[in-house]
């Protein structure tokens, strides 16, 4: 009788991860590693199962495998295949993500705020990132002129506070203050209604909660036309205030819930473990 063999081959990698290999190879980098494929893919197929997927737009996870990988968003549904780097190199990455300096060490994601989002009630921005003393951080964000419209997450601003601007520059038009762990860990600021503007954080020490809520009606804006960095305030005027913080994620999305963005965090620290790094 003849033997029958079977071979256990790794996991199928979601479509959308084999989608990412092959930009970091068209970019230039190496292909990465089955273990960040299989984390990536786990990755994927949780946010899939909570439901959150399609409210990423683009979606990056600093994998320490190269430099070009960890450039490369691992979901791209608007901006550019490899966020534009300024500046970074190899010697920026660790395991731990991706270091800024604090004066000209940035990324242009390439996503057009008019682009990406269909109205201007519904959007957020998350990051996971160490700490440091310096105020005015902009994890990550655009606006169209330093005064007047914006959608921004300053994750240490004014004393130690999570700043989540939405739209309109204003405390009464779509700014958020509120205070922060001063502790390494995600930052998730969301709107899901045009009165509805929340700020959450945690870390593996601090449980995930809502930081801060704001009720009051933010407006919406004229000029949509500007795109959004990473490490940076891109600001089209030139007033930059760049990051000297280590990421090691990044997501630019629609606004996300409180349960939605708990999982989102819950996926996020799981994946940071797979790759033996982050602030996990």
């Amino acid at each position: 009788m003849a033997s029958l063999l079977v071979t256990i081959g790794p996991q199928d990698i979601d479509p959308i991860v084999a989608s990412w290999s092959g930009r970091v190879t068209a970019g230039g980098g190496s292909i990465p590693t089955l273990t960040t494929l299989e984390a990536l893919t786990d990755f994927t197929y949780g946010l899939k199962a909570d439901n959150i997927f399609t409210k990423m737009i683009s979606v990056n996870a600093f994998v320490p495998d190269s430099l070009i990988a960890s450039i490369t968003p691992v979901i791209q549904t608007s901006g550019s295949s490899v966020w534009t780097n300024n500046n970074f190199v190899s010697a920026d990455l660790t395991v731990n993500g991706l270091l800024g300096n604090g004066s000209n060490k940035w990324l242009d994601t390439g996503v057009n705020v008019s682009t990406a989002y269909g109205n201007d009630t519904s959007a957020g921005l998350s990051v996971y990132e160490s700490t440091t003393t310096v105020s005015n951080v902009c994890a990550i964000g655009a606006a169209a002129n330093s005064s007047t419209t914006g959608l921004e997450l300053f994750t240490n601003s004014f004393g130690g506070a999570i700043l989540f601007d939405c739209w309109n520059n204003s405390n009464s038009t779509g700014r958020l203050a509120t205070s922060v762990p001063t502790a390494s860990g995600f930052t998730s600021g969301n709107r899901t209604a045009a009165n509805d503007f929340r700020t959450y954080f945690g870390n593996s020490n601090i449980p995930f909660a809502q930081q801060g809520i704001q009720a009051t009606t933010g407006n919406s804006h004229s000029d949509t036309n500007f795109t959004i960095g990473c490490f940076v305030d891109h600001v089209t005027t030139g007033n930059f205030f760049f990051s000297n913080r280590r990421m090691s994620f990044a997501a630019i999305h629609t606004g996300l819930t409180s349960t939605e963005c708990n999982n989102f965090f819950n996926r996020v620290q799981t994946l940071r473990q797979a790759f033996r790094g982050g602030f996990s």
